[in-house]
């Protein structure tokens, strides 16, 4: 992060909780606001940003938290206290004033204005439009004072609309669902209007669901989902794909303990395997097991059966999926290596660090690889490469198994072998390695024993020296079919 784009504090908010009467819709918010920023909003529903813009507004109350406003601690205001202090928001449903026309819309209601040029206070009828064109210019809008409110265009009722804020003292203008329809062609006029806005110290929220549109008009973006802040970047530091993995992640589940923490606990935890309620066996931390369930898919795996930590029934394993490597071992290519890393915990941060910055990404990435460019393409990378980002990209998940997809299909020899190595630095660190329909070579050098379930036979286990034995090597899944070796 640039220090040097940090500015005095505007707003912040601290633990802000708000809840409907069946719904908590904010939950300890915390963020801040600094002079001048043009900061985008992005939800994955409404509920929450509701919530808070009206919160901002003084149309509803917090239950918890605390507001400082220009480092003051405020306890929350009435709809004209907001406006007082600065705070104006324009939302769809917000016009200008029918049958009058710009001049009168923009001069209605205001005892006195600012001539841009000349620093005279008056208000005179026969001057509204001079007053009203001196003052467009500034801004460097084109419009004609005389102009009728009816016949505007949206954008520029918009542009309007904000002029008219800032000519009452805002300080915090909310664009709440406004700019979508009028960016695109007329990007550069909005661009121009929140850079003459900056300038003037105005703090504007932009609140959208689009993240092209963000990257286009904001500096900085915040994403929320149910009422928690899940991640915050400048603008330069994110890509549009980041944002929408962002938006899609809410079955992320958030690892409550360090790894240093679970480490300690986990060297005699047991875990019980049960398959659509009838099978059940118990293994170990660190173990490496083996599936052996032909044309099943790891989601139909993981629909079909439960594990659990224990025997408690509510304390299920976190489970982390690495597909194999004809699916790039999930790796999005348009993303860049420290973004694939820790994409899959973003939606979990909830704004523990405030700000995540390349700085954050970059340092994360250096905990597992000390000789990569992080930023570097994911679509540049080879398959071991993908293989080993991936993996660390689980581990970042905290997970108590990592459950892995048809995972040595398509691999040369030499690939397999990294991927042994990895198995047994995973097992090594506690983790257990679930290998969904593995090939014989690798269960024979990695598992501790193998449950296998085929068509019209009962399931069975298969120990370490029946898997050496090649008692199994008659049934094995490699592709989309059963192997046998005779065949």
């Amino acid at each position: 992060m640039d220090l040097s784009r940090r500015k005095k504090e505007f707003l912040r908010i601290h633990h802000l909780e708000a809840e409907t009467q069946d719904n908590h819709i904010l939950k300890s918010l915390t963020f801040c606001l600094y002079e001048g920023e043009t900061v985008g909003f992005l939800e994955k529903d409404d509920s929450g940003m509701d919530a808070l813009l009206s919160i901002l507004c003084g149309s509803e109350k917090q239950v918890s938290g605390k507001l400082y406003l220009e480092g003051r601690e405020v306890s929350g205001w009435e709809e004209t206290e907001a406006r007082k202090q600065g705070i104006y928001r324009i939302h769809p449903e917000s016009s200008l004033i029918q049958h009058m026309d710009v001049a009168e819309n923009l001069c209605l209601m205001r005892p006195s204005m600012q001539v841009p040029r000349t620093g005279k206070l008056f208000l005179r009828k026969k001057s509204l439009h001079f007053l009203t064109n001196e003052y467009l210019e500034a801004w460097g809008i084109s419009i004609d004072s005389k102009k009728r409110a009816e016949s505007l265009t949206r954008l520029e009722t918009l542009l309007l609309l904000i002029i008219k804020a800032e000519m009452c003292h805002a300080k915090m203008l909310i664009l709440d669902h406004v700019c979508e329809d009028v960016i695109g062609d007329n990007t550069d006029a909005m661009l121009r209007i929140l850079s003459t806005m900056k300038s003037r110290g105005i703090t504007v929220l932009i609140v959208e669901k689009q993240p092209d549109l963000m990257l286009q008009c904001a500096e900085r973006i915040m994403v929320m989902d149910q009422g928690n802040l899940i991640g915050d970047y400048y603008a330069d530091e994110c890509s549009e794909k980041l944002l929408q993995i962002q938006l899609g992640s809410d079955d992320l589940e958030y690892g409550k303990n360090s790894m240093e923490e679970r480490e300690s606990e986990i060297l005699n935890q047991e875990y019980c395997f049960f398959w659509e309620n009838d099978t059940e066996f118990i293994f170990k931390a660190g173990e490496v097991l083996g599936i052996i369930l032909p044309h099943i898919s790891w989601k139909e795996f993981q629909g079909k059966c439960e594990i659990l930590k224990g025997r408690e029934q509510e304390n299920k394993a976190r489970i982390s999926v690495l597909p194999g490597a004809e699916a790039s071992f999930g790796i999005y290519p348009e993303l860049s290596r420290a973004e694939n890393l820790n994409f899959r915990i973003l939606g979990r941060i909830r704004g523990k660090f405030g700000m995540i910055s390349n700085r954050i990404l970059r340092f994360s990435y250096g905990e597992y690889f000390s000789d990569h460019d992080p930023w570097r393409k994911s679509s540049e990378l080879g398959t071991k490469e993908k293989m080993q980002l991936a993996i660390a990209g689980c581990s970042r998940e905290d997970p108590d198994i990592i459950l892995m997809d048809h995972v040595s299909y398509g691999l040369d020899m030499e690939n397999l072998n990294d991927l042994i190595q990895e198995i047994y630095l995973l097992s090594g660190r506690g983790i257990c390695v679930l290998l969904l329909n593995p090939g014989y070579l690798l269960a024979r050098q990695c598992c501790t024993s193998v449950w296998a379930r085929f068509p019209g036979k009962k399931a069975g286990i298969f120990s370490k020296e029946d898997i050496q034995e090649g008692l199994l090597s008659q049934y094995l899944f490699f592709g989309d079919r059963v192997w046998k070796e005779n065949e």
